[in-house]
This record gives C-alpha cells, structure tokens and sequence, in this order.
C-alpha cells in the first residue's frame, strides 16, 4: 500500500528542523495536578484510560464503543463557535 502525503513538500521550502521519529516514542508529557475552579460546575471528567498513550503500530488496541453515552449532533449552521469564527471573519 503507497501512502500519499497530506502535504506536498514544495523544492523552495527551506529546512528548519528535522526530527527522527525514534525520538518522539521517547517523549513524556508532565500532567499537571487537577485543581478545582471556586464558584460553579463544569461538568463532569471520567477516567482516562493511559494505556491508549502508548498505542503503536506494534502494539495496537482496539477502541471500545461507548453505549451509556449521550451524543448532541449539531449541524454547522447551528454550532455556535463556528457561527462565532464566521462572524468575525466576515466582519473583518
């Protein structure tokens, strides 16, 4: 199978960085303690599998359907941060 590139690499590109790729499995992120916001509710975070950040072709995982969930479909015309990013692009 030929994968094609998202993004055609054009000859006049200067080069700023190149990076291995071994080098990015190598990589931790430091997650920050949890603190609670004073003065209201957010809503609700459930438990988040760590397992899945260390998905990789050689050890792959397959995703769980999740069936106690409710899901909002909104179309584009009515979602409120897209109607938010198209107004000020217009208006400028």
């Amino acid at each position: 199978m030929v994968r094609e590139p998202s993004i055609k690499v054009q000859a006049q590109w200067t080069v700023l960085e190149q990076f291995d790729l071994n080098e990015f499995s190598k990589q931790k992120t430091v997650v920050p303690e949890a603190e609670d916001i004073e003065g209201g509710m957010f809503g609700t975070l459930e438990y988040y599998d760590e397992s899945y950040d260390r998905v990789s072709v050689k050890k792959s995982r397959p995703l769980q359907r999740c069936d106690n969930r409710m899901f909002y479909y909104v179309t584009t015309t009515d979602d409120e941060v897209i109607f938010c990013v198209f107004f000020l692009f217009v208006c400028m």
